[in-house]
C-alpha cells in the first residue's frame, strides 16, 4: 500500500510531493516540522545562497508550518537570517552556515551512537 501511495503521488502530482527527511535532522532539531524546513533549506541552498520563504511559501511546500515554527528555525546556530526585499516587500531570507551545521550534525550523531 505504501508503494501505491507513492506511485499515485508521483504519477499525478510529481516528485515534489514526496518529502523525505533524514532521521538525523529530526534528532538535531527535535521536531518533524523543523527537520522538514531544514531539509528544504538544504535543498534550496544548492541552488542559491540566500533563500526566502514566507509563511505561505512554507505551507505550499510542506504544509502545517506555523509562524512559531518559522521563529524556532531562526534560533538554530547554523541558520543565518537577513531581512531583504523580495517581490517589493521586506522578507526574511535564510542561509545555512555549513561549517556550524556539520559540527552540530556530528555532535548529534555521536550522541546517538
Amino acid at each position: 500500500m505504501r508503494n501505491l501511495v507513492k506511485k499515485i503521488s508521483v504519477d499525478y502530482l510529481g516528485h515534489e510531493y514526496i518529502i523525505s527527511i533524514p532521521r538525523l535532522l529530526i534528532d538535531l532539531t527535535g521536531d518533524w516540522t523543523l527537520a522538514a524546513m531544514l531539509n528544504q533549506l538544504l535543498y534550496w541552498s544548492e541552488k542559491k545562497e540566500w533563500i526566502y520563504k514566507s509563511l505561505d511559501d512554507w505551507n505550499l511546500e510542506l504544509g502545517a508550518v506555523s509562524r512559531h515554527k518559522m521563529n524556532q528555525l531562526k534560533r538554530f546556530p547554523f541558520i543565518e537570517t537577513k531581512i531583504m526585499r523580495a517581490n517589493g516587500s521586506p522578507t526574511t531570507h535564510y542561509r545555512i552556515d555549513e561549517d556550524i551545521l556539520k559540527q552540530e550534525l556530528l555532535k548529534c550523531a555521536d550522541g546517538i551512537y
